[in-house]
C-alpha cells in the first residue's frame, strides 16, 4: 500500500491583517500546549503594505503574490500547502480577497466562496435571507443611479422611512436615514459622490453599490452565532446596542454595548432563533446577527 506523506501542519495563515494581538495569543498558546506553530501573513502584492508588515515582530513567513491570478497564489503556497494548519481573514473589508485565496486551501475548514461574498456584501447577504425566510428580511432594492425615476422606484418598493447604506462598507460608514424625498436626494447625491473614493482607500475588489431597505424602529441588540461543521448553532449572550443616532449623533456607529440585555426570556429566545435562520441562511461558520425588538 502507498504511505502517506506526512509533514508537520504548523503554520497559522491570517490573510491581508495581522490583529492586535494575535501573535502574542499563539505565542501563549504555545507554552500551554508545549507544541510550536508558525505564523504566516498572505498579502496581495497590488496593494501598497505602508506598515511594512513583513518585519512584524513574531512573524515568522510574510509570502505576497497577485490575488488576481489563481495561478500565482497557487505557486505562493505550494511550498508549504502541506504545513498549512488553518487559515483565516480578521479584515472585513478583504473578504473578496479572501474569497480568491479559499479554493487554494481545499484541505483546510473554511467558508466557501460563495458564503464569503453572501456575508460581506449587504444585498446578497438580504437576498439570501429572503430565499431561506422572508420573514428575518426586511424590505430592500439595490439602487440604480439617483434619478426620479428610480427615486421614485425606490419609494414605491420601500417606503419612507427609509435606510441607505453600501453593500459592502464596515462600521455604519455612509449609513443615513431618509425620511421624505428631500432627504433621498441629497444622500445619494452625497453617498454616491464619497462611495467610490471609500471603495478606493480601503483597497477594495468589489463594485460600489448602494441599497435602501425598510427603516425598523426599536431597540438593537446583536448577537455573534457560530456553527460547526454538523450544523450545530452556538450563540454568544445577546449584547444591547446603543448606537451614535440613538444619543443625537449622525451616524449610526456602535456607541455602547450592554450585556446581558434586560429583557423577557421569550425575546432572548427570539433573538438566538434569529440568529440560527441566518446561519443556516447563509450555510456559514460564523455570523453576527444585528436585529431589532420590539418590547411590548
Amino acid at each position: 500500500m502507498p504511505t502517506a506523506v506526512t509533514n508537520k501542519k504548523d503554520i497559522i495563515v491570517y490573510v491581508m491583517n495581522l490583529p492586535e494581538g494575535a501573535i502574542d495569543s499563539i505565542r501563549k498558546y504555545e507554552k500551554i500546549t508545549k507544541t510550536k506553530y508558525r505564523i504566516m501573513l498572505l498579502w496581495d502584492e497590488r496593494v501598497k503594505d505602508k506598515k511594512d508588515r513583513g518585519h512584524t515582530t513574531g512573524l515568522d513567513l510574510y509570502v505576497s503574490c497577485d490575488f488576481s491570478s489563481a495561478s500565482a497564489i497557487a505557486k505562493a503556497l505550494l511550498p508549504y500547502q502541506d504545513q498549512l494548519l488553518a487559515i483565516t481573514c480578521r479584515s472585513e473589508k478583504s473578504m473578496a480577497r479572501f474569497a480568491e485565496v479559499v479554493p487554494h486551501v481545499s484541505y483546510l475548514h473554511t467558508p466557501t466562496t460563495d458564503s464569503l461574498r453572501w456575508a460581506s456584501d449587504k444585498y446578497l447577504m438580504r437576498k439570501r435571507f429572503k430565499i431561506y425566510d422572508p420573514t428575518i428580511t426586511p424590505k430592500f432594492t439595490l439602487i440604480k443611479e439617483n434619478t426620479k425615476e428610480e427615486r421614485a422606484r425606490i419609494t414605491k418598493k420601500i417606503g419612507f422611512p427609509m435606510i441607505i447604506k453600501p453593500t459592502n462598507l464596515a462600521a455604519s460608514l455612509f449609513v443615513s436615514i431618509c425620511y421624505h424625498e428631500e432627504d433621498l436626494v441629497k444622500t445619494l447625491q452625497t453617498t454616491l459622490k464619497r462611495l467610490h473614493k471609500a471603495y478606493e482607500h480601503d483597497n477594495r475588489l468589489e463594485e460600489p453599490k448602494l441599497i435602501a431597505e425598510e427603516y425598523m424602529d426599536g431597540d438593537m441588540y446583536s448577537v455573534d452565532s457560530y456553527v460547526n461543521e454538523h450544523g450545530e448553532v452556538y450563540h454568544c449572550p445577546l449584547v444591547k446596542v446603543i448606537t451614535g443616532k440613538k444619543i443625537g449623533h449622525d451616524d449610526f456607529y456602535n456607541y455602547l454595548q450592554i450585556t446581558p440585555p434586560l429583557f423577557k426570556a421569550f425575546n432572548n429566545r427570539k433573538g438566538r432563533n434569529s440568529g440560527n435562520k441566518r446561519c443556516k441562511g447563509f450555510g456559514f461558520e460564523k455570523y453576527d446577527n444585528t436585529h431589532r425588538i420590539n418590547e411590548d
